[in-house]
């Protein structure tokens, strides 16, 4: 059954980390951007100076990391990603994509009792 790139010999749990990467990197950048801007607010409201001076700096290396982003997404996610479908296709699994469609069909709604 398998053919191509040989992809029955792939580590699957590897793959799916491969494919969460950038969405956890993401998830991780976003919240430390929300914590320094509370952050900045705290010292704003406190006017605390010596803090203010650092924590700018801070804040425009953000952007920075932010952009890393979708350089990962392109780089790691993506290549998982293709290689889970193929993984799919191969094994006869539905794609995700149809899945809100077929969840009637695998979950077929009960009857209240009433």
């Amino acid at each position: 059954m398998c053919h191509g790139s040989d992809i029955c010999s792939n580590d699957w749990d590897e793959v799916q980390a491969s494919a969460s990467a950038a969405g956890t990197y993401g998830w991780v950048i976003d919240l430390l951007s929300f914590l320094l801007m509370i952050g900045t607010m705290v010292l704003v409201i406190k006017k605390h100076v010596a803090g203010l001076n650092i924590i700018w700096k801070l804040l425009a290396v953000v952007p920075l990391l932010m952009l890393i982003q979708p350089i990962l997404q392109a780089a790691v996610s993506n290549p998982a990603l293709m290689t889970t479908s193929t993984g799919n296709q191969v094994a006869g699994l539905p794609s995700p994509i149809f899945l809100p469609h077929l969840l009637p069909f695998l979950y077929p709604p009960t009857p209240l009792s009433s």
